[in-house]
This record gives structure tokens, C-alpha cells and sequence, in this order.
């Protein structure tokens, strides 16, 4: 079942549920109103969507008993639709016990609240969970990591916290897909403080791709804090204040590179591949396509804000 946008009429919205937003309830009191409440006797439900075009004002507990439902997904408000106003806990959960993929995206931020540790109740069937843009949902992802099925972990733009140093051989054991929030030490765009913190960073990041290494942390970054002694304001978005993981076969370093993608020399953190092994082709062409994209060549790290302006002023008068 999908909950969706109810399109032929403007005026027309789903009953509103329990502690609803007072200001859309009295601004939509006139409307037509359809109440949801039968989907509560398809007990045997397995998939439900909840569209951000739903035109939903409360909390709806009915939606989240289920016994048999295995796919929950939610897509919240955003700024360019605000009809919904749904308001859940991830402790609602416990009402859907077989639950295997949960997915909860909303881009005003305030949808859904609670702790993770409130998904530990499906610990034996949880395979995927995606909770991102949803900034009141908090607690530590380690509590995540003795899940036996969980294969994929998505948590950006949360208030999760953590650190990845902490993940053991035996954790997270059947993960492929990762992306944490910057509030986890080594997450996702995770800010520190100085230049020289950059190396224990990736080095951690690094340790998590070795002890796993066909593990997906897509489009990991990490990045130097804008309240650091060490940083500089650049216009043009070419000062290389980042840093991303880099591989080339099975060797894997990290380099700094800007928003722009100009790049410093990147730092190995694996020797280079033996002539004789199987990867070393592998490993040749896209250290080629690596090498091409370095931009700041001879700085393993970013030039100072004077060797930065240098640079820039040579290459405008070249």
C-alpha cells in the first residue's frame, strides 16, 4: 500500500491523527477529510510507502501495527512540499516485529524522533535501515552492531554520534554499505580541528576498508573545520580543505582535494602492488586516471593561505 497525494482535489486531506499541528488543522478544518483507519485490518500487510505528498496532520499509531510487515518506507516534508506533518518515534516500531528494510528520508528535519537504540526490538529480521535528513533521531550506531542481517547502514544528517574505531571484527558482521553522520568520528564529512589531524582520521576510515574490503562507504569525506587556525576562506572553492579516500586496486591511500575536485599528491597508505600480482594492471590505469586529476602537485597536504594566493596569482598571469 502507498500512501500518496491525494491530487484530485486541493481541499481534500486525510482525517487528522492524534497531537496534530494545531495551525494546518484549523487552516484545513473545512476540507474534505478521508479516515485511513481501515488500512489497520489488513493484518497481513508487508509493504507500506508513505509519500511526502500525503496529506497527513498528526501522529497515526495504527500505522505502524502490522505483524507481518516487512517494508516500511517514509519520505517526510520538504521545502518544496509540505503537506505532511507526520509526526512518528522510531519506539512505534515495535509494532511492526518482522519489519526487514526501514527508510526514513525528511528534509525539514523533524518527522520522526527517538533513539536507535529503540530498533534493537529488530535486531533478528532488520536488514536495511536508512534514516538521513532526520536530525532529531539520536543515540550511538554501535548499538546497531551485533544486528546478524543488517546489510546496509545509512545515517546522514542525523544527531547520531559514535566512533568507528570501535567497530570490531565481530561487529556488523553481515554490513556492505555504510555512510555515517559527521557526528561519528570518522563519519561522513566529520570535521577536525587541525591539518595534522587528517592522518588519524583517515587512517581509522582506512583500518574499517581493510578489515572489509568489499564494505561501500560511498562518498566518504572528511574536512577541515572552518573554525581551525588552519583555515581559509577561498571564493572560488579551490583551497584543498578536504580529504576522501583514494584506490587503486587494492592499494588505498587518501589525498586532499577541493569542492572543485582539484586534488593534492595523494598519501599511500598501502604499498604499491607487485609487478607479478593480479591487480597490478588494475592498479596502473586507475592510478593514471588518479595522477590526472592532481591539481596542487608536490603538497601532500594544503599549501598555507600565502602559497595558496601564490599559486592563484601565478596561474592568472600564465
Amino acid at each position: 500500500i502507498s500512501l500518496r497525494s491525494l491530487v484530485c482535489n486541493r481541499n481534500i486531506k486525510y482525517i487528522d491523527g492524534e497531537d496534530p499541528d494545531e495551525q494546518r488543522a484549523a487552516r484545513t478544518v473545512n476540507w474534505t477529510a478521508f479516515d485511513i483507519g481501515i488500512i489497520s485490518s489488513f493484518r497481513r500487510l508487508r509493504s507500506l510507502e508513505i509519500d511526502e505528498g500525503a496529506p497527513l496532520n498528526g501522529r497515526y499509531n495504527f500505522l505502524f501495527n502490522f505483524p507481518l510487515l516487512k517494508i516500511l518506507r517514509i519520505e517526510g516534508s520538504s521545502f518544496d512540499s509540505k503537506l505532511i506533518n507526520l509526526k512518528c518515534d522510531l519506539g512505534m516500531l515495535s509494532g511492526v516485529p518482522m519489519l526487514e528494510v526501514f527508510s526514513c528520508s525528511d528534509k525539514l528535519g523533524d518527522c520522526l524522533t527517538g533513539n536507535i537504540n529503540s530498533l534493537r526490538v529488530l535486531k533478528g529480521t532488520l536488514e536495511e535501515v536508512e534514516i538521513y535528513d532526520c536530525h532529531e533521531i539520536q543515540g550511538n550506531f554501535m548499538d546497531l552492531a551485533d544486528f546478524p542481517r543488517l546489510k546496509e547502514l545509512h545515517l546522514e544528517d542525523t544527531a547520531v554520534t559514535g566512533d568507528i574505531r570501535e567497530i570490531g571484527e565481530k561487529d556488523f558482521l553481515a554490513l556492505e554499505y555504510l555512510v555515517l553522520p559527521d557526528g561519528v568520528y570518522g563519519g561522513k564529512g566529520y570535521e577536525f580541528q587541525n591539518i595534522s589531524d587528517a592522518a588519524d582520521v583517515a587512517k581509522a576510515v582506512y583500518s574499517i576498508k581493510k578489515q572489509r574490503p568489499s564494505l561501500l562507504l560511498e562518498d566518504w569525506y572528511g574536512r577541515l573545520s572552518s573554525h581551525s587556525p588552519d583555515w581559509y576562506d577561498d571564493w572560488f572553492e579551490r583551497a584543498p580543505l578536504h580529504i576522501c579516500l583514494v584506490e587503486a586496486g587494492s592499494r588505498l591511500g587518501y589525498q586532499w582535494e577541493s569542492v572543485n575536485n582539484q586534488s593534492c599528491e595523494v598519501i599511500w597508505l598501502d604499498p604499491e602492488p607487485e609487478r607479478e600480482s593480479s591487480d597490478y594492471e588494475e592498479y596502473i590505469e586507475q592510478l593514471d586516471h588518479i595522477e590526472k586529476r592532481v591539481y596542487f602537485r608536490g603538497f601532500f597536504e594544503p599549501p598555507t593561505e600565502e602559497e595558496y594566493n601564490m599559486l592563484y596569482c601565478f596561474v592568472r598571469r600564465s
